[in-house]
């Protein structure tokens, strides 16, 4: 799960234009999550929490922009029930990137 949200280009390209919309994080989450299983969750960006039980609990995206301004930003995703834990650290997806990957062929 914790790599399905890293590759998403949905969750990268919002990383690197600063913006804290959390939908595309429980997107790419919930697409890995065993179907028919119920997918509720907890979400905090950096430190604060945005998501609870599945719930949103910040009613103005707007106050949630100086979490995301950062060169490094912090998502932490709980689910329910016993488990493991996981850390992955990937990187946004630029204009500039996509544009310079289109240019050429191997």
């Amino acid at each position: 799960m914790a790599r399905a949200v890293a590759n998403s280009p949905l969750v990268k390209t919002a990383l690197h234009g600063a913006d804290p919309n959390f939908g595309r994080i429980l997107q790419a989450a919930g697409m890995a999550y065993p179907s028919g299983n119920g997918f509720i969750a907890d979400l905090e960006i950096e430190g604060q929490l945005v998501v609870s039980a599945g719930d949103a609990v910040v009613d103005d995206l707007r106050t949630l922009d100086p979490l995301v301004q950062g060169n490094e930003v912090e998502y932490s995703l709980t689910l329910p029930g016993e488990g493991g834990e996981t850390e992955v650290f990937f990187s946004d997806l630029s204009a500039e990137y996509v544009h310079f990957n289109s240019e050429y062929t191997s």
